[in-house]
């Protein structure tokens, strides 16, 4: 059969045509495939929480009373295969609100956060959990620009509501119902996390507080022990240990485990020929100060513990020792007679250190208790009278059901009148619902508050947000605003001098990986409506390049080999293996 022309065009024209189909689907599949692809979502998140950059974050977060949990938000760009790229927008750029109240609000675009639980810092805001919060509370992150937003729910697992009944004659002990820490010390400072650690951080009421220095020594039948007029200080200073941190200031952690129980005090004590010193250290408790060896310089600790082997010279030691010439250490009150003049002290520290004059037991040798003499006949060979003090040893129920002892002597020292007044106002409860910042001086005449410097100005009181791979975000910035100028509150007048500096450690830090979480459903919050100011830029604090310090592996604790009550676990933490003491002093004060 013969073809007609027609016929022949319409079958050459479809041949024609599934040609330029096939080269375009190839074609399209080429573009497909090596062009990059396309968004899939631009999402606000809150990707740090505590320091620890994730980005996911689980739906809910507990929270205890007196925490500040520090925030960060920003928008993440996830393509189509998963991918997720975060903006690193400005925090500027968000607004903060919790459903505890209408007023619970933060624009860091606006420096608005009076009222509010809120305050800003460098990366966010912190957010300061309130006594009495509600049990369930939705904390929102807004951004200004597209309505984007995400959510977190906190569970509050606060513990009783702070007393503020402030100390009296006899002292601050607690004696109501069970024995809890974060009930004894509510009012009277925040607690903070550092690398994942709930750490504690007491308000001053002078300018250069460090621990072991308010108070007295006294002897008991458990060795020396110290009477603190720190109103916190019967918690603090016998169930748990103290740091320094770069950031935060002294920072305190309770015992854990088997070591959680009442001790005479945590330190260890140097001695030479010419006084009597201590630092707040213990070797009994090798483990706790772990992070301070293998990784704590990383975490910001600047405190010098364990000598350790490439130290962090960017970081300032700030050890703590307090020296008192030998005739006032039994003294009412360390502070007013404790030894100001740097040279004395650093000679003190480097003789005793020489001559392994160092030890948890006063008179040790080495670390190695004595057994020529007591610690009681260690000091009145010095030409000191000490009679011993008795004690009243009160088992408390805790919070988990077991049993824990409280100790106190029996005629203690009445607590002089200004720090009684420094109780009563540190833990008075603010008029304007605004939280205190952390780490602040409150002058016990007036309660005028003086933040740690540098807040709203410069230096902020947060710990740069870490990724997994132990990499620290840059700071994002905020608008600046006017340093409050405040006079600096001091109690008893006398000076507390800046000391010099040592080597600390510098290790890695390990990685950890980042949980996932659902994402939930949840309604669309509501802020005011204002307008868009500028976003002002600030330029990035410079850090001062310092050395920092190294120490002996002494010890620290309490005085004797106790007798009766509070039980005292024999076993010591494992220590790693460290370098020989480099005895140069450094010291310190409340930041």
């Amino acid at each position: 059969m013969k073809q007609s022309s027609e016929d022949f065009y319409c079958t050459r024209t479809n041949s024609r045509a599934a040609l330029w189909a096939g080269a375009l689907f190839i074609l399209g599949f080429l573009l497909a495939f090596f062009s990059p692809p396309a968004s899939a979502a631009i999402q606000t998140r809150i990707v740090s929480i505590n320091g620890n950059y994730q980005t996911t974050h689980a739906a809910s977060l507990t929270v205890y009373t007196g925490d500040v949990i520090s925030l960060m938000a920003d928008q993440l760009d996830l393509d189509a295969f998963g991918n997720v790229t975060g903006l690193y927008r400005r925090s500027e750029e968000f607004i903060w609100n919790t459903d505890i109240r209408s007023t619970d609000f933060c624009a860091p675009a606006w420096a608005d956060c009076a009222g509010s639980n809120f305050e800003t810092h460098e990366y966010g805001v912190n957010f300061y959990v309130p006594a009495n919060m509600p049990q369930n509370v939705t904390l929102t992150v807004l951004n200004r620009n597209d309505g984007s937003y995400d959510q977190i729910k906190l569970s509050y697992a606060g513990s009783r509501a702070p007393s503020y009944a402030g100390g009296s004659g006899g002292g601050y002990y607690d004696d109501n119902g069970s024995f809890d820490h974060n009930s004894s010390l509510a009012g009277y400072g925040r607690w903070v996390y550092i690398n994942g650690d709930r750490v504690f951080v007491p308000y001053s009421y002078v300018s250069n507080w460090q621990p072991y220095q308010h108070g007295y020594w006294y002897w008991t039948s458990y060795g020396w022990a110290w009477y603190s007029y720190d109103p916190w200080g019967w918690v603090t200073d016998h169930y748990g240990y103290w740091r320094h941190h770069g950031t935060y200031g002294w920072v305190w952690m309770p015992f854990t485990g088997s070591y959680y129980t009442w001790r005479p005090c945590v330190v260890t004590f140097y001695y030479t020929s010419g006084g009597i010193g201590w630092s707040p250290y213990w070797s009994g408790y090798g483990n706790g100060y772990w992070n301070g060896y293998s990784s704590g310089y990383n975490h910001g600790y600047n405190d010098g513990y364990w000598n350790g082997y490439n130290a962090g010279l960017n970081a300032g030691s700030h050890f703590g020792t307090t020296f008192v010439q030998n005739n006032h250490f039994t003294s009412v009150n360390i502070y007013n007679v404790q030894i100001t003049n740097v040279t004395v002290v650093n000679n003190y520290y480097t003789e005793a250190v020489h001559a392994n004059a160092y030890g948890q037991v006063l008179g040790s040798v080495g670390g190695v208790v004595s057994t020529a003499v007591t610690p009681k006949q260690f000091v009145e060979s010095r030409g000191v009278t000490v009679a011993e003090v008795p004690v009243q040893v009160i088992p408390r129920p805790t919070a988990g059901g077991g049993t824990i002892n409280v100790v106190r002597p029996r005629d203690a020292v009445s607590v002089p009148t200004e720090y009684q007044q420094a109780a009563t106002t540190i833990g008075r409860p603010r008029n304007d619902n605004t939280p205190v910042p952390v780490g602040s001086v409150i002058n016990p005449k007036d309660g005028v508050v003086t933040p740690p410097r540098g807040v709203g100005n410069g230096r902020d009181v947060v710990i740069a947000p870490k990724k997994p791979d132990g990499t620290t975000l840059p700071p994002i910035g905020r608008p600046s605003r006017p340093e409050p100028s405040q006079p600096e509150p001091t109690i008893p007048s006398r000076p507390q001098p800046t000391t010099p500096t040592r080597p600390t450690p510098m290790p890695t830090e390990p990685s950890r990986p980042a949980p996932s979480r659902p994402e939930p459903s949840r309604p669309e919050p509501t802020f005011p409506s204002r307008p868009t100011p500028s976003q002002p830029s600030r330029p990035q604090p410079s850090q001062p390049s310092r050395p920092a310090p190294s120490r002996p592996s002494g010890g620290g604790g309490s005085g004797y080999t106790p007798r009766p009550a509070p039980s005292q676990p024999s076993r010591p933490a494992p220590a790693p293996s460290r370098p020989a003491p480099m005895p140069s002093r450094g010291g310190g004060g409340h930041r």
